[in-house]
């Protein structure tokens, strides 16, 4: 899960981006100054993109400085994977002085990708056959932009050719986590230009909304399941708390939202099985309950549960058979209440921002096989 000081600064960011367009600021525009950003994508997707350039003026008219580099600029044409990733890395650190912020516009592959995300191996030290366990915390690699952001750290510290590290890689002259640039991605796979501008014109709508259409941007939803209940047997071991998502959706309820008046928050907790969440809930948590409620306009939309790459999750403790006071996994249920195919369902006219507190939702590994689907 994240730590909190990560949850209140990604809310604090979304907040201030959902509080109004950006036709309605105060003087000096939104970006009073001037600051670069720098979009990274392929020549496939430059070329075939409709509304590539139109984003790109948009940004203009709010005092953004704008480049739009591609293998014509970092070179590689016909790399794919970690050997464009490092390309693409050498020529942001040649020109990242004169940027503040990172678009990529790609594939995320971190083996097959046009605008790649770098695999990293922060638990390099679990046993190599770990993956395929059933926690995706047992990996020893997983993938990330962020070494696009620092660009100053030798992430191959000790040259064994596995980067990112933890423990050997970090350091002064290692992993800083100090990042040069602030790193967005819009994920578009294989090439797909009609993709990345389905994306592009969400954004540009949003730029453009009036603020008197704006009142959604300040809705919240938090739909919190519980990740463990106390018993609950992991493999070896037993899970001596039980742990409630609900608690950690209402520490941020009380300690960020509520600072802001005009804020509507949504919740929506575990109401099922022998133990429920302690905590009130606005609505049920299920699947087709957070499809109604996000097409109704949500500036932010903030879950927390068991993540696969496909698949968000609950824990239900259903009953306690053998009367023992514990979860044993023969009466626990795990149903799910977000799945990539239900996306398929959302509007797309209201697109709030997402913070997933859960496991493997990002995996561009996985991602990159499931076509578009248009919201």
């Amino acid at each position: 899960m994240m730590r909190r000081a990560g949850w209140w600064m990604a809310i604090a960011w979304a907040l201030c981006a959902c509080s109004g367009s950006d036709e309605e600021t105060d003087a000096g525009g939104p970006n009073p100054t001037g600051d670069g950003l720098l979009i990274v994508t392929t020549e496939q997707i430059r070329g075939g993109s409709r509304s590539l350039e139109r984003f790109v003026q948009e940004k203009k008219l709010r005092n953004f400085r704008v480049r739009v580099a591609t293998e014509t600029d970092f070179g590689g044409p016909d790399e794919r994977g970690f050997a464009r990733a490092l390309r693409i890395r050498s020529f942001l650190q040649q020109v990242s002085a004169d940027y503040r912020f990172l678009l990529l516009i790609g594939d995320g592959h971190p083996d097959y990708g046009d605008v790649p995300m770098m695999r990293v191996w922060p638990r390099h030290a679990m046993a190599a056959d770990s993956c395929g366990g059933y926690f995706a915390v047992d990996c020893r690699s997983c993938d990330t932009d962020l070494m696009y952001g620092d660009l100053t750290g030798n992430w191959d510290l000790d040259g064994n050719g596995q980067y990112g590290e933890h423990g050997r890689d970090d350091g002064p002259t290692g992993i800083d986590f100090h990042a040069e640039l602030v790193v967005g991605r819009m994920p578009v796979f294989f090439g797909d230009a009609a993709e990345a501008d389905r994306i592009l014109d969400h954004a540009i709508a949003y730029m453009n909304e009036k603020r008197a259409e704006t009142t959604w941007r300040r809705k919240v939803l938090l739909p919190a399941a519980y990740y463990y209940f106390k018993g609950q047997r992991m493999e070896s071991s037993t899970v001596p708390r039980t742990v409630d998502g609900a608690a950690n959706a209402e520490w941020i309820a009380a300690n960020v939202l509520a600072k802001h008046s005009d804020v509507d928050v949504t919740r929506m907790y575990e109401t099922a099985g022998i133990e429920p969440s302690a905590f009130p809930s606005d609505r049920p948590l299920t699947e087709d309950s957070l499809i109604t409620s996000w097409n109704q306009g949500q500036g932010i939309v903030f879950w927390h549960g068991h993540g696969l790459s496909r698949e968000v999750g609950r824990v239900v403790w259903m009953n306690d058979a053998n009367h023992n006071g514990g979860a044993d996994d023969d009466e626990l249920a795990q149903p799910l209440f977000i799945t990539s195919q239900a996306t398929e369902r959302l509007n797309g006219t209201r697109p709030g921002f997402v913070i997933a507190s859960s496991c493997e939702v990002g995996s561009a590994d996985m991602m990159r096989s499931i076509q578009p689907c248009g919201t």
